[in-house]
């Protein structure tokens, strides 16, 4: 089973009350909150606010048991129900393959290239400028903990940008959804998850 989680901060309540909003609406899974304060009712794992944002993230995690995570901040807004049939079909893939995440969406200056997988997949170079993007991604638990660990704490635009550094040293694989959707913005828009990236 996936163990959906969703990052985000005592200053970034208001923006977490409408990704939850739309989270019912077109999804209704439970889920995790990662943040600073406990938040209503949800689940919350708290981390120590002093922290740069890669030990944020490390501290929650290992507070977290499971295997597989949907990592996701506060601003990325479902705008359509998920295709749940190809979420499994991915954490199946994920589990059964050596790569450590899939990245929901086609996403930053990444050197793709095509997978035997599935049609919609695409390989991510290891060496790839955006290897790490902040994005809705299914992660194995250990191996995101591990490339948080390699990363050293940074907060989270020196995490993207020196993520082929980074990976250098953890020496992970990567998937990432695409099926020919159109581009918007930096990003393309994902018909099996589809949500706004990002809307802050």
């Amino acid at each position: 089973m996936i163990t959906n989680t969703v990052y985000s901060h005592s200053s970034y309540f208001d923006v977490l009350e409408i990704f939850l909003d739309r989270w019912h609406l077109f999804y209704g899974e439970e889920i995790i909150v990662f943040a600073d304060k406990k938040y209503k009712d949800y689940e919350t794992i708290i981390y120590d606010d002093k922290l740069n944002y890669t030990d944020r993230l490390i501290q929650c995690l290992e507070n977290t048991d499971c295997d597989i995570l949907l990592y996701q901040h506060e601003d990325m807004f479902l705008y359509d129900e998920p295709d749940s049939k190809k979420l499994k079909d991915y954490e199946d893939i994920l589990r059964d393959t050596d790569n450590s995440f899939i990245r929901l969406t086609k996403a930053g200056a990444c050197n793709f290239s095509k997978t035997a997988l599935s049609e919609t997949l695409l390989n991510i170079s290891k060496d790839s400028e955006n290897f790490f993007a902040v994005q809705s991604t299914l992660w194995k638990r250990l191996d995101l903990i591990k490339f948080l660990k390699a990363a050293g704490s940074l907060n989270i635009w020196d995490l993207e940008w020196t993520s082929p550094k980074i990976n250098s040293k953890a020496g992970l694989s990567g998937l990432s959804h695409f099926h020919n959707e159109p581009a918007r913005g930096g990003h393309f828009d994902s018909n099996m998850w589809p949500y706004i990236a990002t809307a802050i």
